[in-house]
């Protein structure tokens, strides 16, 4: 299940905990796990620039400059896993 919330990622880098969460039909305490996981072992990381100004960042569409949600990006090495 690792795998398929990294395959997740790569194909939809804006998804919400909530989407990965309605997706793979788990609970948030579950996935909040599991993300750790992933994160520990440094498949996973979290895009925390937003403090900056949203107006060169690629992300802001995801945002409309509002609200910071969490954002999980996948490392290099999350990112050749999510592709086998």
């Amino acid at each position: 299940m690792l795998i398929k919330i990294l395959q997740i990622i790569h194909r939809y880098p804006l998804a919400t905990m909530e989407q990965i969460q309605e997706e793979l039909s788990v609970s948030a305490e579950m996935l909040n796990s599991m993300v750790a996981d992933l994160v520990k072992k440094g498949y996973l990381k979290s895009y925390e620039s937003c403090a900056s100004a949203c107006d060169h960042c690629s992300l802001s569409s995801a945002c409309g400059g509002q609200s910071h949600p969490k954002i999980w990006m996948l490392t290099d090495k999350g990112n050749d896993l999510a592709r086998r």
